[in-house]
């Protein structure tokens, strides 16, 4: 057992340590976000705003203001946490 502790614990550091900053950065702030919506909201409204920022900070704030760098992948990254809610509530 120990064995394959120490394989996924091998598995998971090497894989978070390639994904770049950027988007675990993304990934935790819509993940706090969720929670915090979820404490207050029902659970189809907290996703509906969760995504509609997610949509809101890439494709207008970045996109369309050039405010910052428009990456199709960081949206991918903040959706993430609501499907992970969403398989977790099956």
């Amino acid at each position: 057992m120990d064995k394959v502790l120490e394989f996924f614990g091998k598995v998971m550091y090497s894989w978070v340590g390639k994904v770049a900053k950027d988007k675990l950065a993304h990934f935790f702030a819509s993940s706090i976000l969720l929670f915090i919506l979820l404490m207050f909201l029902n659970p189809i409204l907290a996703y509906t705003l969760v995504l509609a920022s997610v949509v809101f900070k890439d494709f207008v704030w970045d996109g369309l203001m050039k405010r910052g760098n428009f990456d199709l992948i960081d949206v991918v990254y903040g959706a993430a946490p609501i499907l992970i809610d969403v398989i977790n509530k099956l």
